[in-house]
C-alpha cells in the first residue's frame, strides 16, 4: 500500500513539476524521503530506518528541515525525530547541485524478538557531502556520503534477566539516497 501511495504521489508531483520554473529559492518548501532502502545492525538487531522530512529554504542556498524517522526492527515500527540543515555549494544553472548536510536524530524503540525484549535509545549525529540531480525544476534525486556517530543504549531482558549496555558507533562512508520534491 505504501509503495502504491508513493508512486501515485510522485506521478502527481512529476506532472506538477513541468508547470513550475526555476530552482528552489528562499521561501520554497521541500518534501523529501531519506534512505528508503536502508539496513543497519545495532546491538545485534537488524534495523531499517527511513526519514520523512519537510524543509524550508531560509535563503536561496540554505534549507533547514525536520522530520520523522521510522525504525523497523523484527516487525515492529517506532517513530523518532530528526532535524538538520543542507547548504548548497553550487547553485548555478546546471542540473547537478552539490551540498553539505548535517543532521541529528533521536529515537527510543522497543523490540521483541523471539522472547528477547530489547529497549534501544539512539542518538545519531551525521555530517554529509552530496550531489543532487534536478530531473525537473521540482524533482531531484540526491546521493550523499558522510560520517555518522550513534550513541546506542540498550537494555535487553531474557527470561527475567536484564542486561544494560552502551556503545558509540562511528560509521565512515555512510551513504544515503534522498528523493526530493520542491514547491
Amino acid at each position: 500500500m505504501l509503495k502504491r501511495t508513493l508512486i501515485l504521489l510522485m506521478s502527481v508531483f512529476a506532472l506538477n513539476a513541468y508547470a513550475e520554473n526555476g530552482k528552489p529559492e528562499a521561501g520554497d518548501i521541500a518534501l523529501f524521503i531519506t534512505d528508503p532502502f536502508s539496513s543497519n545492525t545495532v546491538g545485534g538487531l537488524n534495523l531499517s530506518t527511513t526519514s520523512y522530512n519537510v524543509g524550508g529554504f531560509v535563503i536561496d542556498d540554505l534549507m533547514v528541515y525536520g522530520g520523522l524517522r521510522v525504525l523497523r526492527a523484527s516487525g515492529d515500527n517506532t517513530i523518532g525525530l530528526n532535524a538538520g540543515s543542507r547548504f548548497y555549494i553550487d547553485f548555478q544553472d546546471s542540473p547537478i547541485r552539490t551540498f553539505i548536510d548535517g543532521n541529528l536524530s533521536v529515537m527510543n524503540a522497543e523490540v521483541d524478538d523471539s522472547g528477547v525484549d530489547t529497549e534501544l535509545r539512539l542518538i545519531t549525529l551525521g555530517a554529509f557531502a552530496g550531489a543532487e540531480y534536478m530531473f525537473t525544476p521540482n524533482i531531484s534525486l540526491a546521493a550523499r556520503v558522510g560520517i555518522t556517530v550513534t550513541d546506542a543504549d540498550t537494555e535487553t531482558t531474557t527470561g527475567g534477566n536484564t542486561m544494560d549496555s552502551s556503545t558509540t558507533v562511528t560509521n565512515f562512508g555512510t551513504t544515503d539516497l534522498v528523493l526530493n520534491y520542491y514547491f
